[in-house]
């Protein structure tokens, strides 16, 4: 959505407020495509495109400790 991280909780809160939801209550995806208008499809799409992300990082830096390992092995 292109906000900011206090204006994200803030909208999360509005929603939780809406739907009778307490705090810390988890929005389904369903509920804020259906709060914010935005395409199911399009927040799925990007869900898994950070999900991707997320793993991509996580085996780049295993890959990298293994590396600084072996050089440390071989010093």
């Amino acid at each position: 959505m292109s906000i900011s991280y206090d204006d994200a909780r803030q909208k999360m809160q509005q929603m939780r407020s809406y739907y009778g939801k307490q705090q810390r209550a988890l929005i389904t995806i369903e509920e804020f495509c259906t709060y914010t208008n935005i395409e199911k499809s399009y927040v799925h799409m990007h869900v898994v495109s950070r999900k991707m992300e997320i793993e991509m990082i996580k085996t780049l830096r295993i890959s990298n400790l293994k590396e600084l390992r072996t050089v440390n092995c071989e010093l």
